[in-house]
């Protein structure tokens, strides 16, 4: 089956909450709207043993609200423009045997903010700019340094995101079942400020995970061992640009898992 849609949204004014704490002074942004594009079509193949399901999208967001910092490193809301973004979502799962169940997905996104009249505040403490700031840049009279973000993708949006699965399933003669379960992600280019740098952006995260465990009857409870990052890869999550201060994953865990339904 396929479908369509078109949909406006809309955001009323914002103001920024944390300069009560910090004692700065408030920022706000004025409302926002969207309207959305979207075609994509929803499948059943091979006996109903594939499913197979895409979409293809697009938007624009007019007077988008976005989140800067000042040079205290408190959040600043502010208004450009607008912002248009594209791209597309697919998935896919599969049984081709008894008991296995394979599922993948791809998404891609290109997003672009468009505004050549603003300008955001950079990576500043103590008056110096301490990232590498690759767009073009002013210096106001108080010593501040902004860049300008047109053109510039949105803050945690990747380029593209990868996911795989696999679980197979070994049913027992009283009702339960043992498994055996992995998961796999790759993400894109990922841009964490609204202006580009040498820091502060990652291209290319990676992370599996594993799972073995019981079922029992009705799933009334689980028991498993389960290892996450397998692979124990460091990825850059998120950054406060004004400390130089990163936020990775974690590193790799192994451990045993119990859960139970309660009813």
């Amino acid at each position: 089956s396929g479908y369509a849609r078109v949909a406006r949204g809309f955001r009323g004014p914002t103001i920024q909450g944390r300069s009560a704490v910090f004692n700065s002074d408030f920022t706000t942004a004025n409302s926002e709207t969207i309207l959305s594009w979207e075609a994509g079509f929803k499948s059943q193949l091979l006996d109903n043993t594939l499913r197979l399901n895409a979409t293809a999208f697009t938007y624009k967001v007019e007077d988008i609200q976005l989140n800067g910092n000042d040079s205290n490193g408190n959040g600043v809301l502010f208004n450009a423009d607008k912002a248009e973004a594209y791209g597309m979502e697919a998935e896919a799962q599969w049984k081709p045997i008894a008991n296995l169940t394979l599922t993948a997905g791809l998404s891609l996104l290109h997003s672009e903010i468009k505004d050549k009249r603003v300008y955001a505040q950079v990576c500043m403490l103590n008056s110096v700019v301490v990232c590498t700031v690759q767009n073009p840049t002013i210096t106001t009279s108080n010593g501040n340094v902004y860049a300008q973000i047109d053109g510039q993708p949105l803050p945690n949006a990747p380029e593209y995101n990868i996911d795989f699965t696999a679980r197979y399933d070994i049913p027992l003669g009283n009702g339960g079942l043992l498994f055996a379960a992995t998961d796999w992600n790759q993400q894109g280019y990922t841009n964490y400020v609204l202006y580009k740098t040498k820091e502060f952006y990652s291209d290319g995260n990676f992370e599996g995970g594993v799972k073995l465990g019981y079922s029992a009857p009705g799933g009334a409870y689980e028991v498993a061992l389960f290892g996450r990052n397998i692979t124990n890869e460091k990825n850059l999550k998120g950054v406060i640009e004004n400390y130089m201060a990163s936020v990775f994953n974690e590193p790799r865990i192994v451990g045993i898992s119990v859960s139970a339904k309660l009813r």
